[in-house]
């Protein structure tokens, strides 16, 4: 392959991984995605002898790692709150993110009168989680609904709730916490912030 070949291909990539980034729902997937195609259009610069490209792209990647860094250890930025299950709002969100919900909980419905607990977790004072579920005889927290906003997973917002923040539970007089996991990357998911596995499908954080 010849050399002026190579480096119009390095460019070529550069532009098509940026294009990727862009479609990117998740801000930790977008930053990635975006500090490498950066890196290959700040090398492509420097090849060509153009180092405006060069020195622009190379400061875009230094910036998402920064961002990527902050992204990966906003735990301070979280904020954890109790809604009311019927609230407008909790109504809005599900409505908003139906399909979503019904792809990850193909068996949820939200029916008011079958749950008790709603809990929040904001970031900047924007929802980034909601939690919604049953508290039974036992005390236990039966949860139906974990969804996190596309835009904040993989953001350690799992992290923040139930391993961080275990004593909010405790606070609220929860003793174990009940959940689902029909499929690998959630069982994943749930192994990583401390569930084990008690039946096929469920799994259990004891407090």
């Amino acid at each position: 392959m010849e050399s002026n070949t190579l480096i119009e291909l390095i460019g070529y990539t550069a532009s098509v991984i940026l294009v990727i980034s862009m479609m990117m729902s998740s801000f930790v997937k977008l930053r990635i995605v975006n500090l490498v195609g950066a890196f290959l259009f700040s090398v492509y610069g420097f090849i060509i002898g153009s180092y405006p490209v060069g020195f622009l792209n190379g400061l875009i990647v230094i910036i998402n790692i920064y961002q990527v860094y902050r992204l990966k250890n906003q735990n301070k930025e979280l904020k954890i709150i109790q809604l009311p299950v019927d609230s407008e709002y909790v109504k809005s969100f599900v409505k908003h993110y139906k399909k979503e919900i019904k792809h990850y909980y193909p068996d949820f419905e939200f029916e008011t009168n079958a749950l008790d607990t709603c809990i929040a977790i904001l970031r900047n004072m924007n929802i980034a989680a909601i939690i919604l579920g049953k508290r039974d005889e036992n005390q236990w927290l039966n949860i139906k609904l974990d969804f996190v906003v596309p835009q904040y997973r993989d953001t350690k917002v799992g992290q923040h709730l139930f391993v961080l923040n275990k004593q909010y539970f405790k606070d609220k007089g929860f003793s174990k916490i009940i959940i689902a996991g029909k499929n690998r990357q959630r069982e994943q998911y749930l192994r990583e912030v401390g569930f084990l596995s008690i039946d096929n499908d469920k799994f259990e954080l004891k407090l």
